[in-house]
């Protein structure tokens, strides 16, 4: 019986591990593709109307926080299902399912605090961030305000916006910046 608990154990760790990994991993290795864009030769009476579409190109900047935001939803939801069916699951242990359901606590309070701050962020007048807490350390991608890297100031206003919602301290916060 004692065998059967340290194994479930590990493997309860070695998920909640290649979550954390898998998020990691995707968040670094995912860079927006640069968009080409051509410039043609107006064609046509000056005045005459140019009927375009309202369809986002693939591959832009913008695209880069709205896949982030996706992944990281699909991550956790899995993490979540995978916890759920321990916490279900008739053979575990009354210690595997109290881990378990702390483990989506702590799921439930990290997405909470990564809406704010990416709600504060953007109120501080950058067009857009992406926040992800994953066991005490959070990284923040932003997009500049106007140019292509983060002032001394920016990056201040994004810790002291950071520090204060999650309480880490300074060397458990990465800024980076998406141009």
């Amino acid at each position: 019986m004692s065998m059967i608990i340290n194994r479930r154990h590990i493997i309860l760790a070695a998920l909640v591990v290649a979550l954390g990994l898998a998020i990691f991993l995707n968040y670094k290795f995912s860079q927006p593709n640069s968009v080409a864009t051509e410039t043609t030769a107006s064609k046509g009476n000056l005045g005459d109307t140019t009927y375009v579409s309202n369809q986002k190109v693939s591959g832009t900047k913008s695209d880069f926080f709205a896949s982030a935001r996706l992944t990281r939803s699909q991550n956790r939801d899995q993490a979540e299902q995978v916890l759920k069916s321990v916490t279900s699951n008739s053979s575990a242990t009354s210690e595997e399912r109290k881990k378990a359901n702390e483990t989506i606590n702590q799921i439930a309070k990290d997405i909470n605090i990564e809406g704010q701050i990416e709600t504060l962020i953007k109120a501080k007048g950058f067009p857009e961030c992406v926040c992800l807490i994953n066991d005490g350390t959070a990284s923040v991608v932003v997009k500049p305000k106007t140019s292509t890297t983060l002032s001394a100031n920016d990056t201040a206003q994004i810790l002291d916006i950071v520090i204060s919602q999650t309480k880490f301290s300074k060397n458990n916060i990465k800024i980076i910046p998406q141009n």
